[in-house]
């Protein structure tokens, strides 16, 4: 994993080709008044070492950035904001460490919305960041509804109450889902609304967060459950955090769910995030430790098998077991290959690792003979990888043949990693060799192209205007997408 810094759901890229690099960090959650009023909550945090500063009239020196929100609901504007922020003072430009930091509320109907960000420096026309974030507010009256998981940087007692108040508490919003080997704790603040209204008011239940393996879906991480018990009443807010010193490098769901007294589940609330933490990520030492008594994986003992059963697992790998899978082409140690394909699938079934293992390899027979090609084989490509690591899609939407594009795919899954109603996009310059690439997703975690539609047409101009491109280009591949049967 990369030492980068990734924000929350959208990674904001300055678009516009004269346009020099600029930071901004987004985030946003979504929220309910106790009178069921719903609204968007966003943070926006923008270094200011990165603005110019303009001399003032005191003689020091400071920035500011304006900053644009549209809001649109089936292309028509819901809200609209535009406003200034301004830095704060300095003598020394040179060592400027403080950022600009803005937290907005806009109250929304429930329905899902396009958002258009643009941010600007002030004093420097060429610094411009566009990006577009998708969501739903989907928080109805007198309904067991939960809020976005917000990460939290840090919170303290509130003696005034501001825009950053809750329950009693000053929170300062946490502006990546990305935490560094320098954190070790993950902290969190959720609200649960109308729980008493299902269970009835005051009666008991059960709040248990935990740790999940994107991955590895359905494996929790071990030590990570905290359970506290509660009482059911119109809101339910959660602060809190987990220990993350031991957790390795990976990608992980935080899961919040509330069980009724008989331990069923009522509502469950997941937020994906990123771990980096090299001290405790996968070694030979922690392989060679695995008991291979009995194991199914003692049977393969031919290099070139184990390398090559050990490639085909790549996209059901998590990211601290990617390392050695990359690296295994350069292992001679037959045991250690067999200790880590019986630690693998034993960490995803515990009880019949083995059994795990064949139906997998089962499926990657399916995917060589139906993806693969004289280059690569099936589970190395973008479809073979997709197809193993989430399984089929429910629908595929195929164009082999078009007028005006490359040969493309849309692949739509009903549900998939925790969301509900993906797609991801596959194109070709060549159909003949079967070698599609991904070049769109909505789904979290992979690839994310806002242009992605100008990547299908046979030599298309370039096109700055979002405006121009989204008519000229972007309308019917839109609607296949939004639309793919």
């Amino acid at each position: 994993m990369h030492k980068t810094q990734i924000t929350l759901l959208l990674i904001f890229a300055a678009l516009m080709a004269n346009c020099q690099s600029l930071t901004v960090n987004f985030n946003y959650g979504c929220f309910s008044t106790a009178e069921g009023e719903t609204y968007l909550e966003t943070y926006l945090m923008i270094p200011q070492n990165e603005l110019k500063q303009v001399k003032t009239a005191d003689g020091h020196f400071n920035s500011a950035a304006q900053v644009t929100m549209i809001f649109k609901d089936n292309n028509v504007i819901s809200d609209f904001l535009k406003y200034e922020l301004t830095g704060i003072p300095t003598s020394d430009t040179l060592n400027i460490t403080n950022n600009i930091i803005d937290q907005q509320r806009i109250f929304l109907k429930n329905s899902s919305y396009l958002l258009e960000l643009t941010i600007k420096d002030k004093n420097d026309t060429t610094k411009i960041v566009n990006g577009n974030v998708i969501f739903s507010m989907g928080l109805p009256k007198d309904v067991v509804s939960s809020s976005t998981i917000c990460f939290i940087d840090s919170y303290s007692k509130s003696e005034n109450k501001s825009m950053i108040t809750r329950g009693g508490y000053d929170m300062i919003p946490y502006f990546s889902t990305y935490f560094p080997e320098t954190r070790d704790k993950l902290t969190y603040y959720n609200e649960i609304y109308n729980i008493d209204k299902f269970l009835g008011e005051n009666t008991r239940m059960a709040i248990m967060t935990y740790i999940e393996s994107y991955e590895n879906a359905g494996h929790i991480i071990e030590g990570s459950n905290k359970i506290q018990v509660d009482y059911a009443k119109p809101v339910t807010c959660l602060l809190n955090n987990i220990n993350i010193k031991t957790l390795p490098t990976g990608n992980y769901w935080l899961v919040i769910s509330v069980l009724d007294e008989t331990g069923k589940e009522v509502i469950k609330t997941k937020k994906f995030f990123q771990r980096y933490n090299p001290e405790y990520e996968l070694s030979e030492n922690m392989i060679s430790a695995i008991n291979l008594t009995n194991s199914f994986a003692s049977k393969f003992t031919s290099v070139d098998t184990l390398r090559s059963i050990i490639h085909s697992m790549m996209p059901k790998a998590t990211l601290s077991e990617r390392p050695f899978i990359n690296k295994v082409d350069t292992v001679t140690n037959i045991e250690i290959m067999q200790q880590f394909i019986s630690m693998f699938w034993s960490e995803r079934d515990e009880l019949a690792p083995e059994q795990a293992f064949n139906n997998y390899m089962g499926e990657v027979k399916k995917v060589n003979a139906t993806y693969g090609n004289v280059f690569r084989k099936g589970y190395d490509t973008d479809r073979g990888r997709i197809y193993l690591q989430y399984g089929p899609p429910n629908h595929v939407e195929k164009n082999v043949i078009p007028a005006s594009t490359i040969p493309y795919e849309i692949w739509q899954y009903y549900e998939i990693a925790g969301q509900r109603d993906k797609r991801f996009v596959f194109a070709t310059h060549d159909a003949a060799i079967k070698d599609y690439d991904l070049v769109h997703s909505d789904v979290v975690g992979e690839l994310s192209n806002p242009k992605w539609q100008f990547d299908l047409y046979h030599n298309a101009p370039i096109i700055n205007d979002d405006t121009e491109y989204e008519e000229i280009w972007g309308q019917h591949l839109q609607r296949t997408f939004d639309n793919p049967y």
